[in-house]
């Protein structure tokens, strides 16, 4: 009897197109015995396994690349992706990756990133690298909720407790977000 040998399999790219995610996978030893499938498993918490969401590819031809995409994600949303190969020893499952869908636009001045929510509001809060693009809030957004958001030190004073500072101000003394555009 051979010791079980899972598949090893890994993620060797992954390319974010709006709500779809490409990832290319590498399968590069079936273990002692062929796999019946493979894929890419994903969720929204961390550790991802075939059974949260998965996309299933059937059964490899040959160990090597195959390039898997994942449609339908949602906007403004941190995924955790693993792919996976399964033979009768088990799931073989790649190292974790994380990906974080950005909202809908391109964030011109042409195709603004569309702000239909806190959660975007949220995303574009806790990206600074994203201060400099454009944004056009689509609904009424009640951050009454935001309070409860940041919890750090106010006053800089280490002998004062720690409290909530609420919404992070969007931009800096060198990038000033342009509010007229929300």
């Amino acid at each position: 009897n051979y010791p079980p040998a899972p598949p090893e399999i890994s993620i060797t790219s992954s390319t974010l197109n709006g709500t779809d995610a490409e990832v290319v996978v590498n399968i590069s030893d079936f273990g002692v015995n062929t796999p019946s499938g493979y894929g890419v498993c994903y969720n929204t918490t961390g550790d991802p396994l075939t059974g949260d969401s998965i996309v299933e590819y059937g059964i490899p031809a040959s160990t090597g690349e195959y390039t898997i995409t994942i449609t339908g994600l949602s906007l403004v949303t941190t995924y955790y992706i693993r792919a996976y190969a399964i033979n009768t020893d088990g799931p073989g499952y790649s190292d974790e990756i994380i990906i974080s869908t950005i909202p809908e636009g391109s964030g011109t001045e042409a195709d603004p990133y569309l702000v239909p929510d806190l959660a975007t509001l949220r995303w574009i809060s806790e990206n600074s690298d994203q201060w400099d693009k454009s944004y056009l809030q689509t609904t009424d957004i009640d951050a009454s909720t935001t309070t409860t958001w940041d919890l750090g030190d106010h006053d800089n004073d280490p002998g004062t407790p720690d409290e909530y500072m609420g919404f992070s101000p969007i931009g800096t003394n060198s990038t000033q977000t342009d509010v007229s555009r929300f």
